[in-house]
């Protein structure tokens, strides 16, 4: 169990669920369809892609960048990866909620390419909590779903071993941040 909620909120898979809730919210018909798959590409496909390649060399199946060194320049690619993503939808007149989505990823990669010099936080955590305060601002009435699944999240990297406690706490905090942040940004521009 812990390895199927580990597996499927990971990252990229969250990443894909949250880029269709905003491009759903901020546009509609196929000019959606569009934005969303500027975003899934730029902004999770490169990822996953970067992950598997690294996984195929190391002769395993396993996408979770384990140390801590391998994973500031993974992020920092990924970062690059979501900032031509922006520039893409800039090009094509996003709305500004999408823009400041795309740029709010890519500020939550850089800030943890730049911690994870430091320590190790949970991306997973992460990437889930801003899932969930994406939500909150979007479809209130899926938060719940979304808390329980955040702690079902903390509760498999903690039985899996692939972090502790304060580090998932660590990469919620991360990803409240940067929320609260684009939100606010978002408001000041619309």
């Amino acid at each position: 169990m812990a390895f199927v909620l580990s597996a499927g909120m990971s990252p990229a898979f969250v990443a894909v669920a949250a880029t269709a809730l905003i491009a759903w919210e901020f546009a509609v018909g196929s000019k959606a369809l569009g934005y969303f798959a500027v975003m899934v590409l730029f902004g999770s496909v490169f990822g996953v892609g970067l992950a598997y390649r690294r996984a195929r060399r190391k002769g395993t199946c396993d996408l979770h960048i384990h140390e801590r060194r391998d994973r500031p320049g993974f992020f920092a690619l990924c970062m690059g990866a979501a900032l031509v993503g922006e520039a893409l939808l800039v090009v094509i007149s996003a709305p500004v909620g999408l823009l400041v989505f795309m740029g709010a990823y890519a500020a939550c990669l850089g800030v943890i390419a730049l911690i994870t010099l430091v320590t190790k936080p949970s991306v997973h955590c992460a990437t889930m909590a801003a899932f969930t305060g994406a939500l909150l601002v979007l479809e209130p009435l899926a938060v719940p779903f979304a808390a329980a699944g955040l702690a079902g999240l903390v509760w498999a990297r903690l039985v899996r071993r692939r972090h502790t406690l304060a580090q998932c706490l660590f990469g919620i905090a991360i990803g409240a941040t940067v929320v609260a942040a684009s939100y606010l940004v978002w408001r000041a521009l619309t």
